[in-house]
């Protein structure tokens, strides 16, 4: 049961993302009077098919990670071309011209070939169409993103938080540039902040940038730079991730949400709905400043002073040593005592736009995640950002299975970054793409003919093992990242 809250998530997202993406493909073919022979989500021998009036034959298949829609012409679900198949008809439809006839052409093996094959197979239209066609599939994953955004926004609405700044960590990126509490911050990088989740999502992709931060301050502007450190963070389900943080935090006070059984918590008695108001005679006003002196105390005693019902009471806990992997890589020593935090900000509205805007706001969040992707690309090419974060359909079914514990609307959200990432993905100039069918077809029209059919097979051959050995990587990172391996 606990396998299945993974993988019944996990289908649930890919087979929305997969199914519109080869529905962007199809629906432009068809437009173009394409012949669609097949039309399967998932690969392998099928669970069930059907066949619809203009006979494209639609499946499921047992291997659900991924799709393909196969057009008339196409030798493999790559769209690669049939060139045995392409000759026939173009010898065919050459004859029947020379002829001047309209009935069909026999052949030896009774198979019977029309002029109207010709114009129905997607190898024989004109480059422009092609190219629609293909980019069809990404462009339908962005706009489903941009739709399921504009959803979210419009009729579920969201969490906004006034992004003021009510704790800072010692010597923390935002101390040393200058920030302090009180401060509403309005911009960053010249992006407008009108919520504190912005801020996160843009400081933890951006370790190490310099970025230019513009804050509020007693009714004046005040204009700093701020570089987020690249921290090793644990989430609520253990999961460890290196992101940027500058240590700014809208939470307070450090409340205790849940207690992790046997742990130095539950030994010490402390209870939901507990305040740690000091540790070792230090201040404590938020929980990253609770967590920052635990985790840097493994193993250490440390005198805790805690509010409960309004009374203060004291209890000794001793951080339990826990290994995770740090920011650069190596494996690290930690002091957890075995608490969840509770967000207790009271001081927000939950805010829901008309149509058309939350349409615009579902395109600038499908921008951001692109421009953030990009991002970390580049930041991977230059050493800055850690191959170990990427993760492939292991990883995807773990974080399915855990946003799904939140319930339906996260994991919608969930479906359209997924969406993003998929549709961006296949615009890689990889042969096997969608990309890589684009650049070939931008060859063909710079130079006026197609590429080389030896070219065009070598390049498929390529980017096949690109394909493979990129999904090998990811798995890889998820198992050793699950301890399954590593």
């Amino acid at each position: 049961m606990e396998l299945l809250g993974y993988i019944i998530p996990f289908l649930f997202v890919l087979t929305i993302v997969v199914f519109f993406h080869e529905l962007g493909h199809f629906s432009v073919a068809r437009w173009f009077d394409v012949r669609v022979e097949t039309f399967s989500i998932g690969f392998g021998r099928k669970i069930f098919s059907w066949v619809d009036r203009k006979g494209t034959v639609w499946k499921v298949g047992w291997i659900p990670l991924g799709g393909y829609v196969k057009f008339f012409g196409d030798d493999s679900v790559a769209s690669t071309p049939d060139r045995e198949k392409l000759g026939e008809i173009s010898a065919g439809a050459s004859a029947l011209q020379t002829a001047g006839a309209e009935s069909p052409l026999s052949r030896a093996d009774d198979r019977v070939l029309t002029a109207s094959e010709q114009s129905e197979c997607f190898h024989f239209k004109p480059l422009y169409q092609r190219a629609l066609i293909v980019a069809a599939g990404p462009i339908a994953n962005f706009i489903l993103a941009v739709f399921i955004f504009a959803f979210l926004f419009s009729v579920v609405g969201q969490r906004m938080i006034p992004p003021r700044i009510d704790a800072i960590i010692d010597d923390s990126p935002a101390q040393e540039a200058g920030l302090l509490v009180g401060d509403v911050i309005k911009q960053i990088d010249g992006r407008r902040i009108t919520n504190f989740s912005q801020v996160h999502e843009i400081v933890s992709t951006s370790a190490d940038d310099r970025l230019a931060i513009v804050v509020e301050r007693d009714g004046e502007v005040v204009e700093l730079t701020v570089t987020p450190e690249l921290v090793a963070v644990t989430d609520q389900f253990g999961n460890t991730h290196r992101v940027g943080q500058i240590g700014v935090e809208r939470v307070l006070p450090p409340m205790v949400d849940a207690i992790s059984p046997d742990g130095p918590a539950e030994e010490a008695g402390l209870q939901p709905g507990d305040i740690v108001r000091q540790i070792e005679g230090q201040d404590i006003n938020s929980f990253l400043a609770m967590q920052t002196v635990v985790q840097k105390s493994a193993g250490v005693p440390l005198e805790f002073t805690i509010e409960r019902n309004g009374e203060l009471m004291t209890v000794e806990m001793t951080p339990a040593p826990v290994e995770i992997t740090s920011a650069d890589g190596k494996e690290v020593e930690v002091g957890r005592i075995g608490i969840q935090g509770h967000d207790n900000i009271t001081d927000y509205d939950i805010v829901r736009v008309d149509v058309l805007t939350g349409m615009v706001m579902g395109v600038e969040r499908t921008w951001f995640i692109i421009e953030r992707t990009f991002h970390f690309l580049g930041g991977l090419f230059v050493g800055q950002e850690d191959a170990s974060q990427l993760s492939g359909p292991l990883g995807i079914a773990k974080v399915s299975g855990e946003v799904a514990q939140g319930g339906l609307v996260p994991l919608i959200s969930l479906a359209a970054i997924l969406s993003v990432s998929i549709g961006l993905l296949n615009l890689f100039p990889i042969p096997m793409l969608d990309g890589g069918h684009l650049l070939y077809y931008g060859y063909e029209a710079v130079a006026g003919k197609p590429l080389g059919e030896r070219a065009q097979e070598f390049g498929f051959r390529v980017g096949l093992a690109l394909v493979i050995s990129l999904m090998l990587f990811a798995t890889w990172n998820d198992l050793v990242k699950f301890r399954i391996f590593g």
